[in-house]
């Protein structure tokens, strides 16, 4: 005699097998993570166990960030407040471009570099299958980890330098629109790329003709924005020391005589 299992007893027995798989991929997740920093520690020779390390790259990362932000920040206020306040514009357009240098830098490294053998180009691709990791969990503490930092970097540093000029020029905003495009196509080809070359054999990854084509079109890209900005920041230098010298004091014998 078939008996039906009631729906509420379904839904537990569901919620009960989803609390294993959890906690299997935290504890792959986990096994990677201490693996990665066990190669660390081992290349570079530390005496450190992998607690110690993990404590020193946790707060050694926090120093680095809160230094950086300070140093970065009170010289961008230095330059707004000082050499450059008559120049704010300018320097936005500047920012803008270093920007976007960074960006297509950044996607150029994952695209011909050694980065893109992070996860398939692993010595110990071997080790995790005959270990049962799953290839996902590889990736991500292998390939979108790394990315997402070296992605982080470019946006902490964007937004820092936009917080410090905020709204000191009319296209304020402007840049800051196309500022965010910039970053958000970036770290979205970053992860495309991680995702594909994660994907593929590495005895099948040489550096294809089509890596050309995209690094020359990604140059076009990089050349015609800086011969569309270039002019800008010219003629804004031009007139931005127009005020300066249209203010300049007049001595007693450089003033106006009457009837002339």
């Amino acid at each position: 005699m078939r008996t039906e299992t009631p729906p509420a007893d379904v839904a537990g027995l569901a919620s009960n097998a989803s609390v294993p798989a959890v906690s299997v991929r935290r504890s792959d997740y986990r096994i990677l993570r201490d693996f990665r920093a066990f190669e660390i520690v081992n290349a570079m020779r530390l005496p450190l166990t992998l607690d110690g390390f993990r404590a020193l790259a946790i707060f050694g990362s926090i120093a680095l960030v809160l230094l950086g932000t300070m140093v970065f920040a009170s010289t961008m206020s230095v330059l707004r407040d000082g050499p450059l306040r008559q120049d704010t514009a300018a320097v936005l357009n500047w920012g803008f471009l270093a920007i976007l240098y960074s960006a297509v830098a950044s996607v150029l490294t994952e695209v011909v570099s050694s980065r893109r053998l992070a996860v398939s180009g692993t010595p110990h691709l071997e080790l995790f299958r005959a270990m049962e990791l799953p290839l996902p969990q590889v990736v991500v503490r292998y390939g979108l980890v790394p990315a997402f930092r070296r992605t982080g970097i470019l946006w902490y540093s964007a937004v820092v330098f936009l917080l410090v000029f905020f709204e000191e020029s009319p296209s304020y905003f402007g840049v800051v629109a196309a500022s965010a495009s910039v970053l958000a196509l970036a770290s979205c080809a970053c992860v495309y790329c991680v995702l594909h070359f994660a994907s593929t054999p590495a005895r099948r990854m040489g550096l294809h003709w089509r890596y050309g084509v995209l690094a020359l079109f990604l140059g076009l890209l990089l050349g015609a924005a800086t011969g569309f900005l270039l002019p800008q920041l010219y003629r804004l230098g031009g007139l931005a020391g127009t005020p300066r010298a249209s203010f300049r004091r007049c001595t007693p014998w450089q003033r106006p005589r009457p009837g002339y």
